[in-house]
């Protein structure tokens, strides 16, 4: 597997699918192939206080994050966000079956719980400061 990093996105590519994502008009001009030893260091996790970014050669590079707590709060809205969408997922493919064929008492059960799972997570309040204790999806231990 070859692999190249976008500057511009701030992105690895698979320098083998090139033909692919022009396609899909997602191939970048900037992009430099990388070592699989670059690529690894840099799809892990960032040192404490840095996120990846680019160098001023155009290769990715550990930088300092501007706002330790912004970024906190930025990761805690991308985690309530996959949170809301797993439960609309949920409830739009139980109302889906209720709407062509009814539903049992467990479904009935679990769209009630989906529904009030969504409700608690869209209550949440982001807090940089504190480590969320997020509601846990029904049916999850």
């Amino acid at each position: 597997m070859q692999t190249g990093y976008s500057a511009k996105m701030n992105a690895f590519f698979l320098l083998d699918e090139e033909a692919a994502y022009r396609n899909n008009g997602t191939w970048q001009d900037d992009i430099i192939p990388v070592s699989e030893a670059v690529w690894l260091e840099f799809v892990s996790e960032p040192p404490e206080d840095k996120e990846r970014g680019a160098g001023q050669d155009g290769l990715p590079a550990w930088i300092d994050v501007a706002d330790p707590e912004k970024r906190k709060a930025e990761e805690q809205r991308a985690v309530k966000n996959s949170l809301l969408e797993e439960a609309d997922e949920q409830i739009r493919m139980l109302k889906i079956v209720e709407e062509v064929h009814g539903l049992n008492e467990e479904e009935k059960k679990r769209l009630s719980a989906w529904k009030a799972h969504l409700a608690d997570v869209y209550r949440m309040e982001i807090n940089s400061k504190d480590k969320a204790d997020w509601p846990r999806a029904p049916g999850k231990a």
